[in-house]
């Protein structure tokens, strides 16, 4: 198991160890009141909450019954609003273990703190920690100058790993505000080479064309990648800071932008993000495609939707269950595909 961030570091056994055995006793207190206005819970709701609350909503069964079957494919994608308060992330390590007893194929991870201090053994930015608690791998890549960005962490060991430091900015600082996007690529069973890339584009409503150029940007990068090294599966996927009517992602229905590839949109329209547990907007996505169609055939080339879930809109459990908070002002976005082979 490795850490990347442009290059592969070992995560130290006794840090897994550690974060493993680790005791919160007494720490609960520091994040009392995240749970936003009027929506606390007492130590009973709290504990019904999490006993109740399904890991998949109105698609759980056709997801359930895809766990683990070969030719299915599962993606995540999580704006994490640069949290970095040890109790709450190890409350999300555990709900995520909770919900995934078999880890999504990819989890992509948006606003995500590098260049933390690294004493008493943390490691260097958020996504790596929660690498190392989940036992998977990571790649990330922060903006230009800055110490947030974005990572993609994986069950499957990567084969390629790449970042695109964008050059069209918005105006928000004199010099620009920087992005990035990172790709990886794993042999996934059953399935073959799937390649996978995480943005995290503008996000002001008015800065539509620089969303536009953002993307162009990526696309072509990715295009660059594909007519040197075929994948058999894509997906483009994270926090567009876009509404289900703009045109920003229009380009993403012409293959000829696309280096060839027909993508596939099977988002619903349900809200990911705005208010802490009552999110009012869809601005997260995922696009996928099969480059080689002939993989079963069909309109979408190979591959089909199983289902979507939008997780956590009660929040998740704090450690001592005594109430609910929610990690970020974005809900964790889960799709399954079924690939034919």
């Amino acid at each position: 198991m490795s850490i990347y961030r442009s290059r592969s570091i070992p995560i130290p056994a006794t840090l897994l160890t550690a974060l493993a055995a680790l005791s919160f006793a007494g720490c609960e207190t520091i994040y009392r009141g995240v749970s936003g206005p009027g929506r606390g819970h007492d130590a009973a709701s709290a504990a019904s909450a999490a006993a109740t609350a399904p890991a998949y909503a109105d698609d759980g069964a056709k997801l359930a019954a895809c766990e683990g079957v070969a030719g299915c494919l599962s993606v995540l994608t999580f704006n994490t609003k640069h949290r970095d308060v040890p109790v709450q992330s190890q409350a999300t390590y555990r709900k995520l273990k909770a919900d995934f007893p078999r880890l999504p194929d990819f989890l992509l991870l948006q606003e995500v703190v590098y260049d933390r201090p690294t004493k008493n053994g943390a490691l260097d930015n958020t996504a790596a920690e929660m690498a190392a608690a989940l036992g998977c791998n990571v790649y990330g890549e922060a903006r230009d100058g800055g110490s947030e960005g974005v990572a993609i962490l994986s069950p499957h060991p990567f084969a390629f790993t790449d970042h695109l430091h964008i050059r069209a900015r918005d105006n928000l600082f004199s010099g620009g505000f920087p992005r990035v996007s990172v790709m990886v690529e794993c042999q996934v069973p059953g399935i073959g080479l799937v390649r996978v890339v995480n943005v995290h584009l503008t996000q002001r409503p008015s800065q539509n064309d620089i969303r536009i150029a953002q993307l162009k940007e990526t696309l072509d990068w990715m295009n660059a990648r594909q007519a040197a090294s075929r994948a058999d599966v894509i997906i483009l996927g994270g926090d567009f800071n876009s509404h289900p009517d703009w045109s920003d992602r229009a380009m993403l229905n012409d293959p000829s932008a696309c280096g060839g590839v027909a993508f596939h949109d099977f988002n619903s329209a349900t809200a990911t993000s705005g208010n802490v547990g009552d999110p009012y907007e869809r601005v997260d996505y995922f696009y996928v495609g099969c480059p080689n169609g002939a993989a079963g055939g069909g309109a979408s080339g190979g591959i089909s939707s199983v289902g979507e879930r939008i997780l956590w809109r009660g929040g998740i459990p704090t450690l001592d269950n005594a109430t609910m908070f929610w990690p970020s002002d974005h809900m964790p976005l889960l799709q399954v595909y079924s690939v034919a082979r």
